[in-house]
Order: C-alpha cells, then structure tokens, then sequence
C-alpha cells in the first residue's frame, strides 16, 4: 500500500515538472490532471487509511512527500483557463490535509494560508499583473472554485494561530468579513464563518481589532441572526465566533443567560451526536471546551436538565470507527472533568449501564460483551487498548479521571475494577 503510493506521488511530481515548464501545453495538463486524480483516489477513504499511508511514505521517501506538496501549491498558482485543474488539486489538497502531517508542512513549511490567501485574492479581484487566479467570465460561470478553496482555508487554518499584524492574516481576515458583511452566496458566507471563527479562537490580537473595526456591531447582529439558520455548520461557527469575541462583554451575558444557555447547550450536543462532518465537530468541541472554562458556565452545564443523558449519548459515538472524531469528544470530555460535579456526572454515565438506577458489576458487564453491546466504559476502554497515539492516550486518561471519581467518592457506584478488565 505505503508502495503504490509513493510511486503515485513521484508519477505526480514528473507530471507536474513537466506542466511547469509549458502550462499551456494541454497535453501536460491533461496528464497532470489524471496524476492528481489517481492521488485522490489512491488516499480516498474508506478503502485507503490516508494516516497509514502518509507515515510510510514519510519514512521511506519524506522527499517525495514534501515535494508533491510544494507541486500542489505551485499548480494553483499558474493561471490557466481550465478551472477543472484547479478544481482537482483543490480537492486533492482537501483530502490530503485531514493528515496531521501534511497539514502541518502545508502550514509551516510551505506558507500555504499565503498561498491560499493570494489565490482567492487572484479569484476575487483579477490583479492586473495576470498573477494567480482564473479568467473573470470562468468565475462568473461558477463559484466552485471559490468554494473549494474556502474549504481547503477552514481546514488548513482550523487550530492553528495565525500571526497579527500581518498582511497576510489582514487579507483574510478583510475577505471573510466582507464576505460575511455581503452575505451573497450562502455556501461562500458559511465557508467564510467557519475560518472566522477559526482565526478568532484564542487569538487576542485578531480579537481586539475585529471589535475595533467599525463594522464590528453589523457583525456582531449577522452573527446573532444566523442562530436561526437551519445550517448547523454555520450556527455553530456563528457561535464560536461570538464566544471569542463577546464572551466576556455584555453582549455575550445577555446571549448566554439562564434564559437562553438550555438551548445552546442542546444544540451543541446535537452537533456532537450528529456529527456533520469532522470539522464541525472539531469547532463544536473546541467551543465546549470554551465555554466550560467560564465559572458561570460550568454552573449552567451542572444544572442542565438533559446533561446526563447528553453525555451518555455523547459518549456513545464512541462506536464510530472515526479516530480523529473520537479523540476530539475524549479530550472534551477529559477537560469536562476538571470540574469535579461534571466530573461525576460522567463517571456515573460511563459505569452506570441502562436506564435503570443502581449498580454496576461485573456480571452486568459480562452480559454487555454476551449480547453484543457496549456501554460507555467498554467503548473508552477498546479505545485506550489501541496502540499507543492521541485516541488511546486521551482515552486512558478520561478512565484515570473516572476511576479517581469512583476512588474518591466510592458512594454512588460498585465497580470490580480488576475483573471488568
């Protein structure tokens, strides 16, 4: 496997040597584009594991990895009149940058936020210099291009901290917000929120200016109308940007009262459970994790109706056989128990099976694993015995924070802890 792929990739980097030199010999381009797409289709889950086959290949030929990466970036930099190119490297860079790896040399390796930043610029704006970008009347014709791009920003930009001031930054930042501000296409608006809110998170500097910015109330009410989207993406992105930016100040108390908190919370489990897609998961995660930093916050989740069976629910996904998902709701939930009345609260959903109050034993356990069914503890523990890595040691550690509840507490639960294993 980790074979074919790396000579997928050197048949991809001859290919597009060769478009360099003359991109507008059509037949280089038409090969470059089928050496893209046998990228994709060779990386494209569910047949192929894209984690297994980026770590053989970055230990057996790190070069041809990197690159193909700096050829994918540089194929969208040359002008061409056939978006189709542009769109298959768009997508083959989307699929690829869900790796760790490749989005972290994409980032620091490559410039790709600058290369992305001056590409939507070249889509957008048509500098005069020729440089970047698509003809205008391709354009019109189709936002896609566009769009696959936004895409391929909100991953590359999701959990990394941009530097501010910096033109680059400042270019997104002005494109995004004029975007939102517009609202004329509403995949490119929601697009646009969710690398807002990625930008906005735990950066003070970005914080500070947008809430400087004279457009910042018009904003903050678009912001606050697109609750009542029926997108999920966007809501929660709506959100998170909200949280970053007004948390603290009178506009969010008033957006996060007693009043108002009970159906923030549900939702946000709702996106938790559903599972839209890996990215917004990711967003809706980091927010809970935001918001249950908060003192007042934690008090409002404490004494939420529904938290237990949310949690329960919540903790049930846990059967998806999605790695990078469920070390997210893990290391939520592991930054949920550094409160410690939430933090009973999960230990009772992970060893309290069923519906019905009482004990959990041993032979409840053994009766789980007969009929084929697992609770929350048997879920957390096959995920702490996968191989060491981020799922297994977030999955050990939510089982050192229940177990230290139990220890601790001994009152609400009877659990043979040696022969549950």
């Amino acid at each position: 496997m980790a074979v074919n792929f790396d000579q997928v990739l050197k048949a991809f980097v001859l290919s597009a040597e060769q478009f360099v030199k003359t991109p507008a010999n059509d037949r280089n381009r038409q090969q470059l584009e089928r050496k893209i797409s046998a990228i994709i289709k060779t990386v494209q889950p569910p047949d192929s594991d894209l984690d297994e086959l980026v770590s053989a290949v970055s230990r057996t030929n790190a070069v041809v990895l990197a690159e193909s990466l700096a050829y994918l970036l540089k194929v969208i930099s040359i002008p061409t009149k056939k978006p189709g190119l542009h769109l298959c490297t768009l997508d083959a860079i989307l699929v690829l940058v869900r790796n760790d790896t490749v989005r972290d040399k994409l980032l620091d390796s490559f410039n790709a936020v600058q290369c992305l930043v001056s590409y939507i610029g070249g889509l957008t704006h048509q500098p005069s210099d020729g440089g970047g970008g698509l003809p205008h009347d391709e354009i019109t014709s189709s936002s896609s291009v566009l769009v696959k791009c936004l895409e391929v920003t909100q991953f590359i930009t999701y959990g990394s901290r941009l530097t501010y001031p910096d033109p680059v930054t400042d270019k997104l930042l002005n494109f995004t917000i004029q975007e939102i501000l517009e609202g004329k296409n509403s995949r490119v608006s929601t697009l646009c929120v969710g690398i807002l809110a990625n930008i906005c998170r735990k950066n003070v500097s970005v914080q500070g200016h947008i809430k400087g910015m004279e457009v910042s109330g018009r904003l903050q009410r678009l912001l606050l109308g697109y609750l009542s989207s029926d997108n999920m993406t966007k809501i929660i992105c709506s959100v998170s940007v909200i949280t970053s930016l007004y948390l603290t100040d009178e506009y969010g108390s008033k957006l996060f009262n007693a009043e108002n908190i009970s159906q923030t919370f549900q939702f946000m489990f709702n996106v938790l459970i559903s599972g839209v897609d890996i990215i917004t998961v990711n967003i809706a995660a980091d927010l809970f994790t935001d918001l249950a930093a908060n003192d007042k916050i934690q008090n409002y989740l404490l004494v939420y109706e529904h938290v237990r069976e949310c949690f329960t629910q919540t903790l049930l996904i846990l059967t998806k056989d999605e790695d990078k998902r469920v070390a997210k709701v893990l290391t939520l939930f592991n930054a949920f128990c550094q409160n410690s009345g939430l933090a009973k609260i999960i230990a009772r959903c992970v060893f309290e099976c069923g519906e019905g109050e009482g004990d959990v034993t041993t032979a409840t356990m053994e009766t789980e694993q007969e009929e084929g069914t697992r609770s929350p503890f048997q879920l957390i523990k096959f995920w702490a015995e996968k191989p060491p890595g981020e799922t297994s040691t977030h999955a050990v550690n939510l089982l050192h924070n229940v177990y230290q509840i139990v220890v601790d507490t001994g009152s609400f639960v009877t659990v043979d802890l040696i022969n549950m294993y």
